[in-house]
């Protein structure tokens, strides 16, 4: 029931079979041969080569390869990237060297976070209980569209701060005491105030007029009426958490070239493929 539960044994079985294991080896070059591949591992100062006949690359994301995420989304450097940046060279790098086909690169996982990396308060999860501004207090979109289509929205269409407000109900009895006027919560969150107050203005009127939402929202998602003198906000940030494209594979998992060909002895697995998410 844990992964070393089929780890241990599997690695026992693949020592007794001759297998040969090699930690701690960071592999940053692999070149393609006559008579296969040859692998380089640990530093360029000091090298190790492997050779082989076929080379299967098991790897994850490329989310610590910053230069190469944020060349295939510019967006996300608005947001806070979760892996740590890493200076070793990706498997999806290394396999594009290789003349294999990517696919998909620009699509990552990203979610939703508070500003200061703690847990969303339940009361600002619900669409139904918040508007949302962005930096200069005006609202910008569509407040329940679907988390993944907000998500991508929120970084099309701002710096990558925003912030949710609303008015404290009677389910949130800690917020009813938290609730501030306009000013200070605009002061708190280092928003406009007179810019934040208009909005919330027009959108109280609209709300109590009948008019159709402008930003398209639909009507049994919308708050009530927000209350100037009872507030509450939160800044909010997105984080991405991994890629979810990268290397072309058949239903075997062979590596397949810029022209849909197979490149002979080249396998890949794991987060390092694309197409399978």
């Amino acid at each position: 029931r844990t992964p070393a539960g089929y780890i241990t044994p599997l690695y026992s079985e693949a020592k007794r079979l001759g297998v040969r294991f090699a930690f701690n080896e960071p592999v940053f070059d692999v070149q393609r041969r006559r008579s296969g591949y040859i692998v380089r591992s640990g530093t360029r100062a000091h090298p190790r080569s492997w050779q082989a006949d076929c080379v299967i690359v098991a790897a994850g994301h490329f989310a610590g390869d910053r230069r190469k995420l944020f060349l295939e989304d510019p967006r996300l450097v608005k947001t806070r990237i979760i892996p740590a940046p890493s200076s070793i060279a990706t498997g999806l790098r290394l396999l594009e060297n290789l003349g294999a086909q990517s696919l998909h690169l620009s699509y990552s996982q990203k979610r939703i976070t508070a500003a200061d990396s703690k847990e969303v308060p339940p009361f600002f999860r619900n669409p139904a209980n918040i508007i949302a501004v962005d930096a200069s207090g005006h609202r910008f979109l569509q407040e329940d569209l679907r988390s993944i289509n907000f998500t991508e929205e929120l970084l099309n269409r701002t710096n990558g701060r925003f912030f949710f407000i609303g008015t404290p109900n009677w389910m949130n009895p800690k917020s009813l005491a938290d609730a501030l006027p306009v000013q200070t919560l605009a002061q708190r969150l280092g928003l406009p105030a007179a810019e934040l107050k208009q909005t919330i203005d027009d959108f109280n009127m609209h709300l109590r007029s009948g008019q159709a939402d402008p930003f398209g929202r639909r009507m049994e998602t919308m708050p009530e009426a927000l209350d100037l003198q009872r507030l509450i906000g939160i800044e909010l940030a997105v984080e991405t958490l991994t890629t979810l494209g990268g290397i072309l594979i058949s239903a075997d998992g062979e590596v397949l070239d810029r022209t849909g060909r197979v490149i002979p002895g080249l396998f890949a697995a794991g987060d390092v493929t694309g197409g399978v998410h």
